[in-house]
């Protein structure tokens, strides 16, 4: 009788496990950000298709629901093998909540060694599993050398070997982040370019990547086409106030560099955004824009206090931080100043 009751009672557990397994696997789920709450919610149903403009994706027979790429935020494909499914759907749970993302790596590429073992495991599993990798890897990557350098090359593998999924603008933003960060400017105004006329790209996506190529285009010193862009940035509505304070510094830089005008007006227009700036980040682009004025005119030390304020004050924003140390060391490699350059040495290799 007791052997009886023992056997009912496992068999009642194991039906239970069964049910609570079959219910919340079983079909492709979708988390997405809702614009109006901010909170994430999961969209659960069979996905139809999925392109770099987001996903479609069938609820229970009803029209297909559309998920704009912009709004996804993770995703769980139902279509693999029975073996692998219940890892993958504890994995897509704890994506949510693992904090250490060096942790979270590790358990994506062992999931991702066995999956790739089987062949039934579909290319977009494959290609959602290299995505989540990269992205991983760039989050998760310390400030040195080896690890940049790995996530960047995970981003750049990722960026040539698939053409097609909603995860291809997020991987070709993240590359030209690090391009920019690494002073590679030619490099990101390709990345970028790619993105801005990729007509699959949703449109807030692409208008960021075409505001990013400024930057860019700025710092490679495209002085005509980048003043040409800005003026147009500035006047679309589309455009955030906070960008447009970031442009028009670029401008007052560009306008600097015409004959006719006075360097203690140009100075007096950046002291005034210095002022009024609240965000550490335009603090630091004004300073290093007018480092650049006073190096143009030939005031080198001038331009040394103002990357100081950058590299000692304003250091938050990394491009901007970075920008300052390798002016700063290539003043005191003029000056000759072997304790200075070999400081700013090490800063400059911690920050890559």
């Amino acid at each position: 009788m007791l052997i009886r009751s023992l056997l009912f009672a496992c068999t009642a557990l194991l039906i239970a496990i069964v049910t609570v397994n079959t219910s919340v696997v079983g079909q492709d789920k979708v988390e997405r950000r809702d614009r109006k709450s901010e909170k994430a919610i999961i969209i659960s149903g069979k996905i139809t298709e999925e392109s770099p403009a987001g996903f479609k994706i069938s609820v229970g027979g009803a029209k297909d629901t559309v998920i704009p790429a912009a709004d996804v935020l993770r995703v769980y494909y139902d279509d693999m093998p029975i073996a692998l499914k219940q890892t993958y759907y504890g994995l897509f749970l704890k994506d949510e909540t693992e904090k250490d993302p060096a942790k979270l790596l590790k358990e994506y590429q062992d999931f991702y060694a066995k999956a790739s073992l089987s062949a039934d495991v579909k290319v977009p599993v494959k290609r959602y599993l290299d995505y989540r990798i990269a992205m991983l890897k760039v989050a998760a990557a310390a400030d040195t050398d080896e690890a940049k350098g790995d996530a960047r090359r995970a981003l750049e593998t990722f960026a040539l070997t698939h053409k097609i999924g909603w995860e291809v603008p997020f991987i070709n933003r993240a590359l030209a982040k690090m391009q920019l960060d690494r002073q590679d400017y030619e490099g990101a105004l390709k990345t970028l370019n790619d993105l801005v006329n990729n007509a699959t790209v949703p449109e807030e996506i692409r208008q960021e990547a075409d505001l990013l190529m400024i930057e860019a285009m700025f710092q490679a010193g495209k002085i005509d086409a980048v003043k040409a862009k800005i003026e147009k940035a500035i006047a679309d509505t589309k455009t955030s106030e906070s960008q447009k304070s970031r442009f028009k510094i670029y401008l007052v830089g560009l306008e600097s560099q015409s004959p006719e005008a006075k360097l203690e007006d140009t100075i007096k227009k950046l002291d005034a955004v210095i002022a009024q700036a609240a965000d550490p980040g335009t603090k630091a682009l004004a300073y290093n824009v007018m480092g650049d004025v006073y190096a143009l005119k030939n005031m080198p030390r001038d331009a040394m206090w103002s990357y100081l304020w950058v590299d000692v004050v304003y250091s938050q924003d990394k491009a901007e931080h970075l920008k300052a140390l390798t002016k700063l060391y290539n003043y005191f490699e003029k000056e000759k100043d072997a304790e200075k350059m070999q400081l700013y040495k090490e800063k400059i290799a911690r920050m890559k």
